[in-house]
């Protein structure tokens, strides 16, 4: 994001807040005016009316902004919906005292509720790192090159072709997202022909400069998300082939990461280093319990956004703690039913969830990207000691699942309980690891007695 943009995304955030809290909604117009001369839409723009909660422009017969005092934004960016479709107009921006937003009314809806909206984008003040895709409300962009029209073209296919499910949508989205933001740097506009230009080869060129390309994995996450998208949008045969063909592209810069492997499990000095680290840190309690959560059970991101006290958790008849995953009750490891307990006596009122972030303090499920934020928080307190940034979800999941099966337990329990299924166990498991397979098992996971991860968890702890 330039310095320019930030300095505007500061400046109508900080605005839009003060007109909300005095409530005249007459102050808005100071406000477009500004908005409109930077980011370059000129001063030929007609009023269009106020009224108490709102007032808005139209620029052209392409775009209205409009401005609420509504206290909830999906109130207001419905009603600036309906006013571009009423007015048969495409574009809308909303300014918001928690939000900037992007509507396109020519994009069809879907029938469940995620797919049922017409937003771009929706830069909430709550979650700053999206404000660098302010630049495609630009005249320049929106309008002259058409360049927020490839942002607009992956709601669309949100909306009527994608069919992965909402729990996979925001991966998509973010893959897509950078990925676009990378092809406008190159191509420059927004053409009718754009998309049978783009090659399997921008894609690589993309994944080499965002330098986040560390196994075959990734690459194929990257694939997969622009694949489909492209396949489904043109007849352009480059992205027809299988992922190995962007793999075997890409293998130098794989192979870079080849000897950075790391077991975790075989490191308990550096988890105990980093739990002593953690207690001391900003919101220790939450922070420890997601650690030893995904230690002890390699939890996925969703299914960690998704605990409740009520509902997640029970005491069993030996009275020791139990966790529901999967639709089957676990026995939690000791030192990480003593840590739940004393958090739960110390949440406040009101708060349904385990974990929680000061905005949504526990009482809302938290965004899946917030445990990426939180995990990044974590690896940063020693920014020497490289092993800590290798504790992602992922990461652990792989590990605990070799970890589980050098403890002779059964492969299928193993999955049960990270919710594995079965299409991608060949993400843990490849054919190298089945050739050299050591693993005998001897017992089943026995959910109600002991935890597998009991001694483990209360080493390091």
């Amino acid at each position: 994001m330039t310095k320019e943009l930030e300095i505007v995304y500061d400046h109508i955030k900080e605005k839009s807040n003060e007109i909300y809290s005095s409530h005249e909604v007459n102050n808005y117009k100071e406000l477009f005016e500004y908005f409109i001369e930077v980011m370059g839409y000129g001063v030929n723009y007609r009023h269009k009316g106020d009224c108490d909660e709102c007032c808005s422009i139209q620029i052209e017969d392409r775009l209205f902004i409009q401005a609420y005092c509504y206290e909830n934004e999906e109130k207001a960016i419905k009603t600036l919906t309906i006013a571009c479709e009423k007015n048969g107009i495409e574009w809308g921006i909303l300014l918001h005292h928690k939000c900037i937003a992007l509507i396109n009314s020519n994009i069809d809806t879907g029938d469940v509720a995620y797919k049922n909206n017409k937003v771009v984008f929706n830069i909430k003040y709550s979650r700053p790192k999206e404000k660098a895709f302010l630049k495609y409300f630009t005249y320049d962009n929106l309008i002259r090159k058409r360049n927020t029209c490839f942002f607009r073209d992956i709601i669309i296919y949100r909306n009527t072709q994608y069919s992965s499910g909402e729990k996979s949508w925001n991966a998509y989205l973010s893959g897509l997202r950078r990925f676009f933001d990378y092809i406008v740097d190159q191509y420059g506009a927004y053409e009718k022909d754009i998309y049978s230009r783009i090659k399997l080869s921008d894609l690589e060129d993309y994944i080499k400069k965002a330098g986040k390309v560390k196994s075959d994995k990734t690459v194929k996450n990257y694939f997969f998300y622009i694949k489909d998208f492209m396949i489904k949008t043109t007849k352009n045969d480059q992205f027809s082939c299988g992922a190995g063909t962007l793999c075997n592209m890409l293998k130098e810069e794989t192979d870079k990461y080849a000897p950075c492997t790391v077991d975790i499990y075989k490191e308990k000095e550096k988890l105990k280093k980093l739990l002593r680290t953690v207690r001391k840190r900003k919101n220790a309690s939450r922070n420890e319990i997601l650690l030893l959560l995904i230690l002890s059970f390699g939890m996925e991101r969703s299914t960690l956004c998704k605990l409740q006290w009520k509902m997640s958790f029970r005491e069993n008849s030996s009275g020791m703690m139990e966790i529901l995953i999967n639709d089957n009750w676990y026995v939690l490891p000791t030192a990480l039913a003593n840590r739940l307990k004393a958090a739960e006596k110390e949440k406040i009122q009101g708060a349904n969830y385990v974990l929680g972030t000061r905005v949504t303090m526990c009482k809302k499920q938290l965004p899946e990207e917030s445990i990426s934020t939180i995990l990044n928080t974590i690896s940063d307190y020693d920014s020497s000691e490289e092993f800590y940034k290798r504790i992602t979800v992922g990461t652990v999941r792989k590990n605990l699942l070799f970890y589980l099966l050098d403890q002779h337990y059964d492969l299928l329990s193993i999955m049960q309980m990270l919710e594995i299924n079965p299409v991608n166990l060949s993400n843990y498991i490849d054919k190298n690891m089945i050739k050299s397979n050591n693993w005998h098992f001897k017992q089943e996971i026995n959910k109600n007695v002991i935890h597998p991860m009991e001694q483990y968890i209360n080493d390091i702890v």
